[in-house]
């Protein structure tokens, strides 16, 4: 059903092939459309019935509040009151954690992405990777295609708004034998939805679904995962510090049981079989409209921990190559096996640890330093951390608690080398004498070894208070009258 509704989207555009009324197979369910002048396929479309997201808007006297969760407390959007079941799974869970599963084996299915600009009142434009519309302040639209640098300026400023729809999943026991998930419908048949625009999010999902098709030739329908809300410390590339709500999606068993090679091949073998009774793959969750995206920015669901423009961040790999990547990891499934999954698939599936995701974090934190080669990265690792690891791939390994305290421990490095060479840097351009101590302090080899330069500027103090002194005593005497 999914190939027969795209192969009707390009005919809609491609007016000189056959019409909508020629892919009718007998078995299908069609609509009468006059639009269309014949009969048009319908797809298994899903309805939305509530939005959950880090950020929401509350009135205070004649204005609403932008407020960001800082707590890890999930907010609800459901201003139709159409899903009580939601808040109530929630609320069993101090409003922190939901288990979920996704409704489809096809990333496509269950994940929207759209660029988006705004400010606090409107949606300023929105885009893909093919082009990019700006709204003007009266509705008036222009589109610019990708490639061209207005489409590039506009991407750089905006963000990634994406939409993940999900159902709700609960266990039916907490042993082993009852450990069986359940998807279950509260609030009547369809889907929920989470939104953001966090890129270390998008990141976690990508490789909750890498990790978990790996596993299982490409099947995940149905598989619990276990929704939680947390904060990382991450920096731009200006050095600013800041602690941003992070979306993770891991598999834990229920109750007391650990997530080991026995547990996750019942957990997951039940949850296929659960996707499968349901036939989750025949349904297929709403399209995103512009007023949707407008709606989820007035009610504060797009609420983000936020990036200034003046940051110029670098823009993440192009839409295409992410879809590209997706596209590999929805292939078809290729044999029916759940495979046994090794220490490092259980510890990303247990924990949400994505190693990748901690690796790009600390090469943006030494961007612009000299701690991106490799002899000043290891000099670095082994500095920071008293010599336990000489390299970011041991301390990567070592997993979240060691990769979390290096990238702490390097943005205090990276700040104080920043603040020693440029008043190194600041002497020298003082007086011509102090600039060859000053070239040499900087020259390669020793230009990023923190002890060094310390001791270098603290000589080139010196070095100037003693010019200073002899400067002062080869003055002549102030005459008087």
């Amino acid at each position: 059903m999914a190939e027969l509704i795209k192969q009707h989207e390009r005919e809609k555009q491609q007016p000189e092939l056959a019409r909508a009324t020629d892919i009718i197979t007998p078995d299908a369910p069609v609509m009468l459309d006059p639009y269309e002048a014949g009969a048009v396929p319908l797809g298994g479309q899903l309805d939305a019935l509530a939005t959950i997201s880090a950020g929401r808007k509350v009135k205070k006297g004649n204005s609403f509040i932008p407020q960001i969760s800082r707590d890890g407390t999930i907010y609800v959007h459901d201003p139709e009151g159409r899903a009580p079941g939601l808040a109530e799974a929630l609320a069993e869970n101090d409003n922190k954690r939901l288990v979920i599963a996704f409704p489809s084996h096809n990333w496509r299915d269950f994940v929207q992405q759209r660029f988006a600009r705004y400010s606090a009142t409107r949606l300023e434009g929105y885009g893909d990777h093919e082009q990019f519309t700006v709204i003007g302040p009266k509705g008036e639209r222009t589109v610019y295609p990708a490639g061209t640098p207005e489409y590039e300026l506009e991407v750089r400023n905006s963000k990634n708004a994406v939409s993940v729809y999900f159902f709700l999943a609960r266990w039916g026991g907490d042993d082993i034998e009852n450990a069986a998930p359940q998807i279950y419908f509260p609030d009547g048949f369809g889907v929920y939805r989470l939104r953001f625009t966090s890129r270390n999010s998008l990141r976690n999902l990508l490789a909750t679904i890498r990790e978990l098709q790996g596993l299982t030739a490409g099947r995940i329908a149905g598989v619990p995962l276990e929704l939680r809300l947390v904060y990382r410390e991450v920096a731009d590339p200006t050095g600013a510090r800041r602690k941003v709500p992070v979306w993770t999606f891991t598999l834990k068993p229920p109750g007391q049981l650990a997530l080991t090679n026995e547990t996750f091949r019942v957990i997951v073998q039940r949850g296929l079989e659960a996707g499968e009774s349901l036939k989750l793959e025949a349904l297929e969750p709403p399209k995103e409209t512009l007023e949707d995206m407008e709606q989820a920015l007035l009610r504060g669901e797009l609420l983000e921990e936020p990036v200034p423009v003046e940051a110029a961040l670098r823009p993440e790999p192009k839409a295409a190559a992410m879809d590209a990547e997706f596209e590999r990891l929805g292939r078809e499934p290729e044999q029916p096996a759940v495979l046994e999954p090794d220490e490092d698939a259980l510890e990303k599936l247990g924990t949400g640890y994505v190693p990748e995701t901690w690796t790009r974090n600390w090469f943006a934190a030494v961007e612009g330093t000299p701690y991106r080669e490799d002899a000043a990265r290891a000099w670095l690792i082994a500095h920071i951390t008293d010599g336990r690891y000489d390299s970011l791939a041991a301390v990567i390994e070592a997993g979240e608690e060691a990769a979390q305290q290096v990238y702490n421990a390097t943005l205090e490095a990276v700040e104080r080398w920043r603040t020693l060479t440029a008043n190194i840097r600041a002497i020298a351009e003082e007086h011509a004498i102090y600039k060859a101590a000053a070239l040499e302090c900087l020259k390669e080899g020793q230009h990023y070894e923190l002890p060094l330069l310390e001791r270098c500027l603290e000589q080139l103090e010196s070095l100037k208070r003693t010019h200073a002194e002899v400067d002062d005593a080869e003055q002549p005497p102030l005459l008087d009258g």
